[in-house]
């Protein structure tokens, strides 16, 4: 199954967090209170488990109870520039949704 997701704006390529430049301008988004948005550690390869799964975060997926648990999606990933330009980051692969206890 696809899916499409929309993180917030990166200029470490969606590594390590990148700073408040870019990041959304309403008061109550979590990004603008902190500086950053838990997806920003999403591409960062160093944090492969030794059990050879990437674990991350992705707000689109955070469900109470276990609706994604267990279904594998791939997932198309884009931002918003900040002037406003869509700009595609890419895919992830066979990315499997794990229960609230797991995450």
């Amino acid at each position: 199954m696809e899916k499409i997701a929309r993180l917030c704006w990166n200029t470490k390529e969606w590594r390590r967090p990148s700073g408040r430049k870019g990041k959304s301008g309403l008061k109550e988004s979590y990004e603008n209170e902190n500086g950053f948005g838990h997806e920003e550690w999403l591409l960062d390869d160093s944090k492969i488990m030794p059990d050879g799964y990437h674990y991350g975060f992705l707000e689109q997926l955070r469900i109470q109870g276990t609706k994604h648990h267990g279904k594998v999606y791939d997932i198309h990933l884009y931002t918003f520039s900040p002037t406003r330009q869509w700009v595609y980051i890419g895919c992830l692969k066979k990315a499997i949704g794990v229960s609230p206890i797991e995450s």
